[in-house]
């Protein structure tokens, strides 16, 4: 928040403006400090934080009305300067008035801010007025805030001349007749305006002539050098050479501006339908830009869970596959510096709105048919954030239990073949690290640094004495590492000294394994280095060894 001090003297040249930076909750600020805050309107960000929550609803349209080029309507030897197919219409200082429109032609009241804050709502904007400038630029900010129902409207810009010596007898609040308008379509049912730089055409508004949609939507709103109408719209619409340019920026918590994402979102349907259309839409999912899934986590992690669920025949593991990769790339902005929220929002969304119980053994055997090809960077991706695809797993299994009436033999045998599924994985890593293929080095560094991440997910599911023996059989493949693999099983084993051993019986099982395991590290460094290498590499390697031996002592 704000407080600006401006000091005014007579002679003063410079207005001094100091800035006060005010951090916590609005509602806390307001009530600690009333003498400055209480009466000074509130003004959102333009734009959003990193991630949007999930009970954020915001629906604005930023419009800076920028500039405008007006051809002078000018008689010369009783010849019209301009051209046959593009007319002039200017007659002298031009003012705009936007409005916003529905579909239909109404106005839509109250939605528009002048500034984009500190003003009361308004149903229609009128411009500053530039005398004798035929190419004024505005730079004039509007916000339009549109109800979450509103589903098609539009800009509606109308043009006319303001006269100094307007006759007396005039009511000066009533305004001269426009002699152009102007449209920008801001939203339908499946499109949203995009952001960026709007150059719009104006159109001759004819004496008799009252603008509709259904007329001027089929016209171009986009400035052309020679606009082309059909014949029953050329007849009651003649486009004008004067042009107005507007800048838009969406901050929508409802719309977006990709194509793939709006597909993805609002089309559900139509992709069921169409399988092949579905498909293509998931793989183009990977070059949706992280900032813009940001604003849609809860929606976009509904929608690839809706398509996992569905009953899509023999394409239903294509799709399962295409819906993970869409699920890692998501999951993987937990690791994104530009979105250090996400892992709240991600919180909620598991606890409070995940609701697809069928999406386990979905997610278990999409997990399956990844971890089967080891070299690729879909696998590493996927380690970076298997302790989440876990949580999902184990929250989907538990709301699908929740659905169960006791627990007959049906509710069993389910039960027996998830926690089969889930040690299959857990079995595909001990395969994993038992390699020894070069190529697999970054692929088992990856493993072994955050194997430890899913273990609170798996005590939901197996009892701390299995935890235990699965625990054993993973770090028992890492005998002989060494390097970075080595320090990263000390932290492993850091890590389960940490949450593995509350129950006695884990803690007899663990305690002999960790001295098997850490022993090797608290020895001499002599007694392991080999006379032959170069000075360079012994360093190197002496140096992970005091590391290695430094996290060991702390695990002991």
């Amino acid at each position: 928040m704000n407080v600006f001090l401006a000091v005014l003297i007579s002679r003063a040249e410079t207005v001094v403006v100091c800035l006060k930076a005010m951090e916590g909750v609005y509602s806390q600020l307001v009530r600690e400090h009333p003498a400055t805050l209480l009466d000074v309107p509130r003004t959102a960000r333009l734009g959003f934080p990193d991630v949007v929550f999930p009970d954020v609803v915001r629906n604005d349209i930023y419009i800076k009305l920028w500039s405008a080029s007006f051809v002078p309507f000018t008689v010369n030897n009783g010849s019209v300067r301009g051209r046959k197919t593009l007319a002039a219409g200017n007659q002298g200082d031009v003012q705009i008035s936007v409005e916003v429109r529905k579909a239909d032609g109404t106005t839509v009241s109250d939605a528009i801010h002048a500034g984009g804050s500190g003003e009361p709502a308004m149903s229609t904007y009128h411009s500053l007025v530039f005398h004798h400038n035929d190419q004024p630029t505005y730079g004039e900010m509007l916000k339009v805030s549109l109800d979450r129902s509103m589903t098609d409207c539009h800009l509606f810009l109308s043009f006319r001349s303001r006269h100094r010596d307007r006759p007396a007898s005039l009511d000066p609040h009533e305004l001269e007749k426009p002699f152009a308008f102007a449209y920008l379509p801001l939203m339908a049912t499946s499109t949203c305006i995009t952001d960026g730089v709007h150059d719009l055409v104006l159109y001759k508004m004819e004496k008799n002539l009252h603008p509709s949609p259904k007329l001027y939507y089929n016209a171009p709103h986009a400035s052309v050098d020679d606009p082309i109408l059909p014949n029953d719209v050329g007849k009651s619409m003649t486009p004008l050479r004067d042009r107005v340019t507007l800048r838009s920026y969406l901050c929508s918590s409802m719309h977006t501006t990709d194509d793939t994402l709006r597909r993805l979102l609002l089309d559900r349907q139509e992709l069921l339908a169409d399988l092949s259309k579905l498909s293509e839409t998931l793989q183009l999912f990977n070059f949706v830009g992280e900032e813009e899934i940001a604003k849609f986590v809860p929606a976009t992690l509904d929608a690839l869970f809706g398509f996992m669920v569905a009953n899509l025949g023999d394409r239903q593991d294509e799709v399962d596959d295409a819906v993970f990769r869409a699920l890692v790339k998501i999951l993987s902005m937990t690791t994104d510096r530009r979105f250090p929220n996400f892992d709240a929002v991600l919180d909620i969304y598991i606890v409070e709105k995940f609701s697809f119980p069928a999406s386990s053994f979905r997610l278990l055997r999409a997990m399956k048919s990844t971890m089967a090809s080891p070299s690729t960077k879909d696998y590493r991706s996927f380690i970076k954030v298997w302790h989440l695809i876990f949580r999902f797993v184990i929250r989907a299994r538990a709301l699908d239990r929740a659905k169960g009436i006791g627990l007959d033999a049906t509710s069993a045998h389910i039960e027996a073949d998830f926690k089969r599924q889930t040690k299959s994985i857990l079995h595909e890593i001990d395969t994993l690290m038992r390699s020894d293929d070069k190529a697999l080095i970054g692929t088992q560094t990856l493993a072994v640094q955050h194997y430890a991440d899913i273990l609170p997910s798996l005590s939901q599911v197996f009892p701390a004495l299995e935890i235990a023996e699965t625990i054993i059989s993973f770090a028992d493949t890492l005998a002989r590492a060494e390097g970075s693999i080595a320090i990263h099983k000390l932290f492993l084993l850091l890590q389960v000294v940490k949450s593995t051993f509350d129950t006695a019986e884990a803690r007899a099982l663990l305690v002999p394994a960790m001295i098997r395991w850490i022993r090797p590290h608290l020895a001499n460094f002599d007694d392991r280095a080999d006379a032959t290498e170069s000075q360079p590499l012994r360093d190197a390697k002496w140096i992970k060894h005091l590391e290695c031996s430094r996290i060991a002592v702390t695990v002991s």
